[in-house]
This record gives structure tokens, C-alpha cells and sequence, in this order.
């Protein structure tokens, strides 16, 4: 018979992608929680990262807290305590731990109530040292959970009959054993039954995103080894209580789950996050030091302290050092790389100390040449070292091969520094060129679409860095949106409070519109962001009618249209013929979702023929809260993404924009402040344009609300993993707003 106490980690970076979170909360936590409910004698202890439930929260998960809550009420989950946005607390002053452990505490709370009754503890990353050990047991926690490897330095010396307790504190001690750990464990669990002297207790600690994310246990291996008659799992708490009152007293070393005994003798225990010899590691440290000496003496007071500290507490995550230590890690010599994980928790460092006021000028501009210096040395390393030309790319097509230049270091010190006004760069030289990638897709012989955003360094410091976005396709040209854009600049968007992003040139060549980027955050962040006022909402709400309104009067006599294939339903990208192509083969088992699609778009176009109209409008084309972009600092609010500018109906933009915030807002808004947000938008606009809302302009804003919605339910079938749920949702908002046409 074997004992199994089987301890989960769930955790995602605060920076991380919503849309990320909700793809592992299916494959994971969905599949973890189905898999206990189906077996009610199993038992599991779990450490749920309050960071990953601020997630869960923001990404409407409500649901599956509920389900984690009524499994922990069942007494199968055994919750611990941990720090809330996963930093090392090792590293950090006393004052970080403690704050961090209580930030924890009050999520798990407010998500768990009275089940939330924590006696153990997780270290994130199981990184210890004596001075976080004592504040564990000073905060009241009863044993807690690290690495095999903090015993005596080296593996397979923990006897796992025998209890452990901390010389001084007395907190308890269970050590994970690492070996067992690193493999699928419920495989290795079923194959130890098979021993004839199994041992008669397990104890691992893994990823939750093990089970789904990671692995496809296509074999169901967990649940079987759950009904194994030869399995007992147990909670934490329960294999202490089970082991001999008797124990042994230890002093556990500096160390973490992912040490090696050649670290600890070279005393490097968190080589992952504090290497001597990494450059980054060591700037990051000392930029981290003046955050958090800027905040512990700060005496401000207000939102502005607020975000500072806001900031600190997410840019602690250990992400950043971790995807910046260069090592190769397990069996398959995974490297931990990464420079946009890097930057992300970089920004968060930095926004603290922009935050605050009354700072001198000499400390701000300290803290700016580290985040200056980390930002170009990141992307140099990765550009040169991990991002050399293969040597299959002396393969690809001319086209392709073109694409590519636009990841050429060379190529593009050239290209700015000649396409560059003057008034911006004078007689400076490029040093280097960080470049991001936000996407990047390339077909085998000539589609590309690539979107990325360069930080210009110069020698010497001349100049402050420029930062410019690039966006090419070479399917869909970007000549049209960087007409438009050029269009609105020259004609009252480069100025006042309501602008557009300054474009500076496009390359016939390279199919590709070069521009500069909008200061801010989108209004779907804001609408996410728990701490947003309502009144602000409101207020970037009615500036966005207003936008639109300064678009919608533009003249337009003699201009050439843009983008014409946006101007018409029958002719937007992607084609009818195209995504139902799409829909047909990648739905065979569901046959109604090309029918429902192919009927609703022969309706809704058939309506846009009947109501034409031949006034024309500019009209933006993807008016939604992610392209609305508020600067709060500056008080302006710039509207991005012109791919889809063109001529057409002014009343497209509204309902783009009215469905969209009402979709993108359900999950983080009541109903009757969407309701709200949504009343202020249209008649703040029509109060704007000094216009009536005619009944038949009214027949075509409800038309274009659903073809809004048609068009989401379409992305959701086609673009994403195929969400048929949203997608008949959106089906049925596209009729419902269909009848108000017919009436």
C-alpha cells in the first residue's frame, strides 16, 4: 500500500496573456477539478497562487473558484499559504515577505471565506533561508513545504517515515521529493503498486499545469492511478499527522526546488534568480533596490502611491529573473530565455518609481539608465546569441526571405537612419536596435505578417531611445492604413486630446507602415483593472465619441478611398468564401455553425444593399476597447489599428464600438453600467456631431451590431481554439438584433 501526498502548484505571472490563462484553465484547472469530483476519495494539497486567481477573476472564471471551493469544503483540497505574485522571498526584506504573504492571504480569502484555514506553507519555487522560515512560523503557519535538496545538500537522504522540524522555530518540515517529482508522477505511482516492496510514502510536488498544459495524460494515468486499491492519497497535513510524534531537528540549507548540490558547495543557492556572473540578474537586483527604498520612505498618499506600490508588488514576480538566467534545465535541457517575460516584469519595476512624485530628479534618472541599459543589453544578448540566421532561411522564397529583414539588425540601422526626419534624429548614429515580436506569421513559400516594435539606441547616449511599431502584411497591403493614418495627421489628429499615432513612412518593398507608438492604456485595461474608477470609465468613454465624431466630420470630397475593400460587408476581410471554408472543415461534427454563418451573412449583407446609403463617411473600421488607447498622464486619447479605415457609413463605428464594449466588459461590469458606458457613447456622440439619430441611420446601426457580433462568433470558430459556446451566444445576439431591423 502506498501513501500519496500529491501537492500542486497553480500559478501564471501577473504580465500574463488573459487569453493564456483561459486556454490552461481548460486544460488544466477544468480537467483537475472534473477528475476530484469524479473521485470523491481523493485527496490533493494545493498551493492556488493568488496572482492566478486575480486571473481567474479578471477572465470571468467565477465559475471554477467555486468548484476549487466546494472541492476544499469537501475536505479533498487542502489549501496553503504562499506570497501573492510569486517573488523569492528569500531575497526579499522582511517587510516584502510579510506583505506579500498577507496580499495572499486576503485574495485566498475573499475567494474561499471560512475554508481558507492554512497550516502549511509554500515558498514559491520551495526557495529558503532561515530569515523567511521565521517569519513563516511568526505569522502562525505550522510546517511548510521545500526541496529534498535543503536537507543535507544532496538528494535521496530524506527518510519519508520520519517527521522533520526546524531547530528554534519548530515549524515542521515536509520535503518534496525531487526525483519523483520530475517525472509524470501518477505514471511512476502506478508503476511503484508493481514493486514488491513499494515504499509507504510518496510525497511529490509539481506544476498544476502538469496535468493538461504540459502533458496530455492520454492514457488518464492520474485518475487511474486515484482507483488504484493500492493509491491512498493524503493532505499534507495528514502524512504529519500520521508520522511519529518523534522528530528530527535540522537547520535546512539556503536552497530552492531547482538547486544542485554543485551551487549550494559554490554557495549560489538561487542561481536561477541572484547568479554573481549574470549581468541581468545583478541590474535588475539593484533596480528592484531603489523601488523599494523609494517606497518604504515615500510619504505620498493617493492613487499615485497607490499604483507605485501596485507596481513593486507584481514586479517582485520572479519571472523576470527566472527567464533571464540562461540555464538549461531537466531531461530536455530547457532553456530559461526569455526577453518579453524579462521586459514585462522590468515595466512593472520601473512604473513603480514613475509613479511616485516627490522623488529627486538624480534618483529617477538612476533608475532610468537601469531600465535603459537592461532593455538594450536583454535584446542585444537575444538577437545575437539566440536569434542568428539558420542556415535553412538561405531556402526561402525571395518573399520570405524579404520578411526576414525586418529581424536584420544591419538592415535596419540603414533603413532608419535614412527614412528617419531629421528633426527627430539630426546627424545621430544607431547603435543598436531592440526589436520585440508581437506577431510573426509566415507561410512556406509567401504569406507574411509580422508586427513588431523597435527601440532605437545611440551611440553615446546622444538621444533618448525612439520607440516605433512596424506593421506588414504581405496579403492585406498596409499601405491604405498608413494613407489613412497620414490623412488624419495632417488634418487635426496631431494635436489637442484627440490624436492618432504619428506615422513616419511606408516600404513598397517590404509591404510595411512604419509609425509611433500611442502613450497609454487601452480601455479594456482599465475597464480589467478592479481599481478603475467608474466616473473615469465614463469619461474615456465620451472621449472616444468624441474621436469619432472629429473622424466622422472630416471631409471627404475628392478623396481617394483608403482601404475600398473594407467599405462593404460582401467584400471585408477575411471573405464569406474563406471563413466558411474554414468553418466547414474544421466543424465537421457540427454542421449547424456553416449553416448558421452562411445564412446570417446572406441576411445581413442582403440588408446592407437594401439600406445603402450614399453618404460616405472615413470611417475607422475596428472601433474597440482594445485600440482605444487613454494616456492619463497627458489626458489624450489616441484610436489605433487603421487596417480596416476606409469609406463607408459612419454608423459602423458606433455599433463596432457599442457591441464590442458591451462583449468585452460582461465579465468585469454590472449589466446597468454597460448599459450606462453604452448610453453615454451615443449621445455624446450625436451631442458632438450637433446630428438626430434618424430612424433609418438607427435600422443601420442595429444591422452593423450584428454583424459585429456575426463577425466575433466567426473569429471565435475560426481564429481561436474554436469556442462554439461564444460563438452561439453571439449568434443569438447577431438575430435579436437582426429582428429590431425587420420591425
Amino acid at each position: 500500500m502506498i501513501k500519496w501526498v500529491n501537492f500542486l502548484h497553480i500559478y501564471q505571472p501577473p504580465y500574463q496573456e488573459l487569453e493564456l490563462v483561459q486556454r490552461i484553465s481548460r486544460e488544466s484547472y477544468w480537467p483537475l477539478v472534473d477528475t476530484l469530483k469524479r473521485n470523491k476519495a481523493a485527496k490533493i494539497t494545493l498551493n492556488f497562487s493568488g496572482c492566478l486567481l486575480e486571473h481567474l477573476y479578471n477572465s470571468g472564471e467565477e465559475k471554477l473558484i467555486e468548484e476549487f471551493k466546494n472541492l476544499v469544503a469537501n475536505k479533498q483540497i487542502e489549501l496553503v499559504g504562499s506570497a501573492r505574485y510569486h517573488p523569492i522571498l528569500p531575497l526579499l526584506p522582511t517587510g516584502e515577505i510579510k506583505r506579500q504573504i498577507t496580499l495572499n492571504d486576503q485574495i485566498l480569502r475573499q475567494a474561499f471565506g471560512e475554508y481558507y484555514q492554512p497550516t502549511g506553507f509554500f515558498p514559491p519555487e520551495m526557495a529558503y533561508n532561515s530569515k523567511m522560515g521565521k517569519v513563516i512560523k511568526e505569522l502562525g503557519y505550522k510546517w511548510i513545504i521545500i526541496d529534498e535538496i535543503a536537507y543535507k545538500g544532496r538528494l535521496g537522504l530524506v527518510d519519508y517515515n520520519k517527521k522533520y522540524k526546524i531547530k528554534g522555530t519548530g515549524l515542521n518540515v515536509i520535503f518534496r521529493s525531487r526525483n519523483l517529482s520530475n517525472t509524470f508522477v501518477p505514471q511512476t505511482v502506478i508503476e511503484l503498486t508493481q514493486k514488491s516492496n513499494p515504499p509507504a510514502y510518496l510525497v511529490s510536488a509539481t506544476d498544476g499545469e502538469m496535468y493538461g498544459h504540459h502533458h496530455q495524460d492520454g492514457k488518464n494515468l492520474f485518475e487511474e492511478s486515484l482507483n488504484n486499491p493500492q493509491v491512498i492519497t493524503l493532505t499534507a497535513s495528514e502524512y504529519l499527522k500520521e508520522l511519529s510524534p518523534k522528530s528530527e531537528l535540522i537547520n535546512p540549507l539556503n536552497s530552492s526546488w531547482e538547486s544542485t548540490p554543485q551551487e549550494l558547495k559554490r554557495k549560489v543557492p538561487f542561481a536561477l534568480w541572484q547568479d554573481p556572473k549574470n549581468k541581468i540578474h545583478q541590474n535588475l537586483w539593484e533596480l528592484r533596490k531603489i523601488a523599494i527604498r523609494l517606497i518604504n520612505k515615500s510619504k505620498e498618499q493617493g492613487a499615485n502611491y497607490d499604483w507605485a506600490r501596485h507596481h513593486l508588488d507584481r514586479g517582485l514576480s520572479s519571472c523576470a529573473w527566472w527567464w533571464a538566467a540562461e540555464k538549461k534545465l531537466g531531461v530536455f535541457n530547457f532553456l530559461t530565455w526569455n526577453p518579453d517575460t524579462i521586459e514585462k516584469g522590468l515595466k512593472e519595476l520601473i512604473s513603480s518609481i514613475r509613479s511616485l512624485k516627490n522623488i529627486s530628479q538624480k534618483t529617477k534618472l538612476q533608475a532610468e539608465r537601469y531600465y535603459h541599459l537592461l532593455i538594450k543589453e536583454i535584446w542585444k544578448k537575444h538577437w545575437q546569441k539566440y536569434h542568428k540566421t539558420q542556415p535553412q532561411e538561405t531556402k526561402m522564397s525571395a518573399e520570405i526571405r524579404r520578411a526576414m529583414l525586418l529581424f536584420n539588425q544591419n538592415f535596419l540601422i540603414a533603413l532608419f537612419q535614412k527614412k528617419l526626419p531629421k528633426d527627430l534624429i539630426a546627424d545621430n548614429k544607431i547603435d543598436y536596435i531592440a526589436i520585440r515580436v508581437f506577431k510573426k506569421k509566415t507561410g512556406q513559400v509567401s504569406f507574411y505578417h509580422i508586427v513588431t516594435r523597435y527601440t532605437l539606441y545611440f551611440k553615446h547616449n546622444q538621444i533618448k531611445p525612439l520607440v516605433i511599431f512596424c506593421n506588414a502584411n504581405s496579403k492585406e497591403s498596409r499601405q491604405g492604413a498608413f494613407l489613412a493614418m497620414q490623412y488624419l495627421w495632417r488634418n487635426g489628429f496631431n494635436h489637442g486630446n484627440l490624436k492618432c499615432p504619428k506615422p513616419l513612412f511606408y516600404n513598397k518593398r517590404l509591404k510595411a507602415m512604419f509609425y509611433f507608438q500611442a502613450r497609454g492604456d487601452n480601455l479594456y485595461q482599465y475597464i480589467i483593472n478592479k481599481e478603475t474608477d467608474f466616473g473615469e470609465l465614463e469619461m474615456i468613454v465620451s472621449l472616444t465619441s468624441q474621436w469619432l465624431a472629429k473622424l466622422h466630420s472630416l471631409p471627404t470630397l475628392g478623396l481617394i478611398n483608403f482601404n475600398p475593400v473594407q467599405s462593404k460587408i460582401a467584400t471585408v476581410l477575411p471573405g464569406p468564401k474563406q471563413f466558411l471554408k474554414i468553418i466547414s472543415e474544421k466543424h465537421l461534427q457540427y454542421p449547424k455553425y456553416y449553416q448558421q454563418t452562411k445564412e446570417l451573412f446572406e441576411k445581413i449583407n442582403g440588408l446592407e444593399k437594401k439600406l445603402n446609403n450614399k453618404e460616405k463617411y472615413i470611417i475607422h473600421g475596428d472601433c474597440h476597447p482594445e485600440n482605444v488607447v487613454y494616456n492619463k498622464k497627458g489626458g489624450n486619447l489616441t484610436i489605433i489599428d487603421y487596417t480596416d479605415c476606409c469609406l463607408a457609413h459612419y454608423t459602423r463605428d458606433l455599433s463596432n464600438f457599442y457591441q464590442q464594449l458591451g462583449y468585452m466588459a460582461k465579465n468585469h461590469l454590472t449589466a446597468d453600467q454597460i448599459r450606462q458606458l453604452q448610453k453615454i457613447f451615443i449621445d455624446s456622440y450625436f451631442s458632438a456631431r450637433k446630428i438626430k439619430f434618424s430612424p433609418e441611420d438607427k435600422k443601420r446601426f442595429n444591422l452593423y451590431v450584428a454583424w459585429t457580433a456575426l463577425r466575433s462568433a466567426i473569429f471565435f470558430l475560426t481564429v481561436t481554439t474554436f469556442d462554439r459556446p461564444r460563438a452561439d451566444a453571439l449568434f443569438e445576439e447577431a438575430r435579436s438584433y437582426l429582428k429590431k431591423v425587420e420591425k
